[in-house]
């Protein structure tokens, strides 16, 4: 069975070739996987493969500084706790296959369990938000949690804040949404939220 760093290690180093994104990725995985091992996967003829011959196929010297890159990277987030995972693995959440360009490679810190959790719902709002509203969207947040449904948010000020630590003080769990690397917390006033969570 494929381990999740052994599959985002080579959809990572495919990343990191000029000329490939991830729609190229995307096909090169939906047409080879799950019926070929990801141990079978040589990057030049996948690449050939996926782009119809659309793509220059990549020099064994590119292929190998992609696959150099692809390790830096997985070594460095997991110097700070972060997993990547593709949709080959158990662990990627499967309601995103669903969605026409769904991410080729998802990055996580703290409990996977979450995102297998089907019950999701986003609590999102303003960063200027009202005592009233930051009240609410707390509330609303610690029922979703306390009927195990997962909070979805972004950890931004006012709403995503609230929200997530109504969820913390239930039962359930929340997830933060980033923009940017696990490698920071933004707002750095969030730190110990994102801890939290």
């Amino acid at each position: 069975m494929n381990t999740p760093s052994e599959t985002a290690r080579h959809v990572i180093a495919a990343l990191k070739l000029r000329r490939v994104g991830p729609a190229t990725v995307r096909k090169m995985l939906e047409s080879r996987f799950p019926t070929h091992s990801i141990t079978d996967w040589a990057l030049p003829e996948e690449i050939a493969l996926a782009s119809g011959g659309r793509i220059q196929v990549p020099t064994a010297t590119e292929a190998n500084e992609a696959y150099a890159a692809a390790d830096s990277l997985l070594e460095r987030s997991a110097a700070i706790g972060v997993r990547a995972f593709t949709p080959l693995d158990a662990e990627y959440p499967r309601a995103l296959l669903d969605l026409k360009d769904h991410p080729v490679v998802v990055y996580y810190k703290g409990s996977a369990s979450a995102l297998a959790n089907r019950r999701k719902m986003a609590v999102v709002g303003t960063r200027e938000a009202s005592s009233l509203g930051r009240g609410l969207a707390r509330t609303i947040s610690f029922k979703l949690s306390s009927s195990n449904i997962c909070v979805v948010s972004g950890l931004a000020f006012g709403i995503d804040a609230s929200a997530h630590h109504g969820a913390i003080k239930g039962p359930g769990s929340t997830i933060a949404v980033l923009a940017h690397g696990l490698d920071q917390v933004a707002p750095k006033a969030h730190t110990e939220l994102a801890r939290s969570i």
